[in-house]
């Protein structure tokens, strides 16, 4: 691994006897995981909070911060818990173990350090372990993360109805590597100055992403609003969120230039056609829906597939959607053969009327910041968000000539594409550097690198 390079190895090592673990430096030793701590026992839940003096918070997995291997500070639950429980308050530096929940894409078994200074509890699906105080909790918490990292933990995941379970046993009989707590000290400090360093670097990347994307986002937004001439004369638009555009624009309700349809294909029914299903997180997720998506197999009357059915160049849009800054979301069809391929349930499918408007246009007019606000404030719901026929229909489009249009979405295509190749280059950088990150931390807490 690149962390070899960089950091000297022990000079004497051993079989461990592991295979996972491999050699470990000669002074350490590899015992059983359990021998770290004094005891454990599961979290608890207790009541709503009242003034009795015995609210405090309860921290849940969902304030896990995992990648930090701490917890998270805000919107945290209070509850009341019995004074016959609080043998289970958490000390600090205790470890909270991940025993039930998970997931298909996350597995049961992540651990965090608590090292707060409050009165606090963790719920009934988390196990506190309390080390021994001749052990380091911050070192024990980095080795339960290797733990994880290297899917140890799936070896004790028992699953019934959904729910992963963690044999706590089995977890607690993994044999992991046991240094001297002088060792554990010294290779803690050194994760969290190494590890801080590289979170810092990341977090410049990531606001340099939050940069591009915003510079995108102005790019689109001033080119079909404001056009690409620099000199352009300017006039009212008459419409206020929208305020001036250049002269020789006009601006058209959507409903007189576009074909636009709500539609209402949902998944399968019996005695209908199959088709392909262009659902909600096809539009959400692709800002081309193309060759590469794998549609849902679904049916459709014959009515529907008439209505719905895809061609290139139509712009879908989504509609519904439980938060309004996710209404309005458009993406262009960009593929060659669309026959038997329907727009699904919560989008608005708009074909337009090619002689006077351009779907590669639209579909930019549509991603602008104006457009954006105008159907988060004309969105509607309080649980479930959606945007009604009217709005759609009667959103007002500022319209240059057809040649213009072309020249703008073209120019669009040009430079969104170099500012996502540059954001494609530093998430990949962003990549290395966790995966730098997390070597270094297996490689220290291993015995693989000395510091």
């Amino acid at each position: 691994m690149a962390t070899a390079t960089k950091y000297k190895p022990y000079s004497k090592m051993k079989p461990s006897g592991v295979d996972w673990l491999g050699k470990i430096p000669d002074e350490w030793e590899a015992k059983r995981l359990r021998y770290y701590f004094d005891y454990h026992a599961g979290g608890v839940w207790g009541d709503e909070e009242n003034g009795n003096g015995n609210n405090m918070i309860c921290f849940r997995v969902a304030d896990f911060d995992f990648d930090h291997l701490g917890l998270a500070e805000n919107d945290l639950t209070v509850r009341n818990i019995p004074e016959n429980q609080h043998s289970r308050i958490l000390e600090k530096g205790d470890i909270l173990l991940e025993k039930s929940g998970g997931g298909e894409k996350q597995t049961v078994g992540r651990a965090v350090r608590f090292n707060e200074g409050m009165r606090a509890v963790c719920s009934n699906f988390i196990e506190k372990l309390t080390p021994l105080k001749t052990h380091d909790s911050k070192f024990i918490s980095y080795l339960m993360g290797v733990l994880y990292f290297e899917t140890i933990n799936t070896r004790s995941i028992k699953q019934t109805t959904g729910i992963q379970n963690l044999d706590l046993y089995s977890y607690l009989c993994e044999v992991v590597p046991f240094p001297s707590k002088e060792a554990q000290k010294a290779i803690a400090d050194f994760l969290d100055r190494e590890t801080a360093k590289i979170d810092g670097v990341v977090a410049k990347k990531q606001k340099l992403i939050e940069l591009l994307k915003e510079k995108r986002q102005a790019l689109i937004t001033h080119a079909v609003t404001k056009g690409l001439d620099p000199k352009a004369k300017m006039k009212p638009s008459g419409i206020d969120w929208l305020g001036k555009i250049p002269e020789g624009w006009g601006v058209k309700r959507l409903k007189y230039i576009s074909n636009t349809r709500v539609s209402n294909v949902d998944k399968k029914s019996e005695d209908e056609i199959p088709v392909k299903l262009c659902n909600y997180v096809d539009v959400y997720k692709n800002e081309f829906i193309d060759d590469k998506i794998d549609f849902m197999i679904a049916t459709a009357t014959r009515g529907q597939l008439d209505a719905f059915e895809l061609k290139k160049g139509d712009v879908i849009l989504t509609k519904d959607s439980e938060t309004p800054d996710d209404i309005g979301v458009p993406a262009y069809v960009n593929l060659e053969d669309t026959k038997n391929i329907v727009c699904g349930y919560h989008l608005a499918i708009s074909t337009p009327n090619k002689s006077i408007l351009l779907g590669k246009y639209l579909f930019r007019l549509l991603q602008s910041s104006v457009f954006r606000a105008y159907f988060e404030i004309h969105s509607n719901g309080i649980t479930r968000f959606g945007l009604d026929t009217y709005s759609i229909f009667n959103a007002d489009i500022p319209l240059p000539l057809l040649s213009e249009q072309r020249t703008i979405a073209d120019f669009l295509d040009r430079e969104t594409g170099k500012i996502d190749e540059i954001i494609k280059k530093v998430e990949t950088q962003i990549e290395k550097l966790q995966e730098y990150r997390q070597a270094l931390i297996s490689n220290a807490v291993t015995g693989k690198i000395k510091v």
